[in-house]
């Protein structure tokens, strides 16, 4: 006899990328630690990777990093993008419970202790400082600030209606970390490259959080959907504008040629799409756009690969 699935199993996965049968089958330790650390939908782990490998190849440029680097990036995205969530979990639990879409995560849900979920995060902290300390004094110093600001992060949805901003400065410190791992100093060419991926990371969160005005507004969340809902294709556009604009000065500042700027023309053509078509109404559509940021890193990734391949 085929068992049918709980409703609530069912609930906590519908907004998982890997396929409800699939992750239904993993063992229940691992599934915690799967949902925990939000394996189960990798485009969080994608974004802040793609923002790192611009720091780290850019910084390498004309010449390619090695391989080694580019793993322990790789890995250390991985472990550093679990125990922010894990960090995100903990603090936020109580409200998590309050809002639809969070209510089946984990700790909210009481599904996994807050125990187990410490005892994870120590792990995945031991095992980022161990990636850490492979790079040089300089990456280790700003690693190391990462790790307290991603402890801050979830205090200033509580605090202030620009969460967005805080997280795109910790979001993308990888950009830094990656120039500082080559042995270059931060200059002017990474800050243009960090304040790109900062405001690229405040439009595309700020069309993420449009999901949960509603509840935001009920449970007393802040957040930049809710400051800028009345003119959110005004905001945006200005954003992206702005990000589009810093990494168009980029490419200038390391002379990058054809496939760099054809990638910043298809990253432009891509952000009008999202605004364009953007309804803050249409959760699941927000969502959507939200995930198709990945485009956004990959093709300013493979142009900056490619640059260096044909130069």
């Amino acid at each position: 006899m085929i068992q049918k699935q709980p409703e609530n199993e069912k609930n906590r996965f519908e907004s998982s990328d890997i396929p409800l049968k699939r992750l239904s089958r993993v063992p229940l330790f691992w599934r915690s630690k799967i949902l925990l650390m939000r394996l189960d939908r990798p485009v969080g782990i994608f974004l802040p990777l793609f923002s790192a490998f611009l720091g780290l190849f850019g910084s390498a440029f004309p010449h390619f990093p090695k391989m080694s680097d580019i793993f322990l990036f790789g890995l250390g995205a991985l472990v550093m993008r679990g125990v922010a969530c894990i960090l995100n979990d903990i603090c936020d639990r109580n409200f998590d419970a309050k809002v639809k879409r969070t209510q089946m995560r984990p700790l909210a849900s009481k599904s996994t202790s807050l125990l187990s979920a410490m005892v994870l995060l120590l792990f995945l902290l031991g095992g980022g400082f161990f990636i850490l300390i492979q790079f040089n004094r300089e990456t280790i110093y700003i690693g190391c600030l990462l790790v307290l600001l991603s402890g801050l992060y979830p205090l200033m949805k509580r605090i202030t209606y620009w969460p967005q901003i805080f997280l795109g400065i910790t979001f993308n410190a990888g950009v830094l970390m990656g120039w500082t791992s080559q042995g270059k100093n931060l200059d002017l060419t990474c800050f243009i490259l960090y304040g790109g991926t900062v405001l690229w990371t405040i439009g595309y969160d700020t069309i993420y959080a449009f999901q949960d005005m509603d509840d935001d507004l009920l449970i007393g969340v802040k957040s930049s959907a809710l400051r800028v809902k009345n003119q959110a294709k005004t905001f945006l556009i200005s954003i992206y504008i702005g990000s589009l604009g810093l990494f168009c000065w980029f490419g200038e500042r390391l002379n990058l040629n054809f496939f760099y700027k054809g990638a910043c023309f298809l990253v432009g053509l891509h952000f009008l799409g999202q605004v364009l078509t953007l309804d803050i109404n249409d959760a699941p559509a927000c969502l959507k756009k939200f995930k198709s940021n990945v485009w956004v890193g990959l093709i300013l990734f493979l142009g900056l690969v490619l640059n260096t391949l044909m130069r």
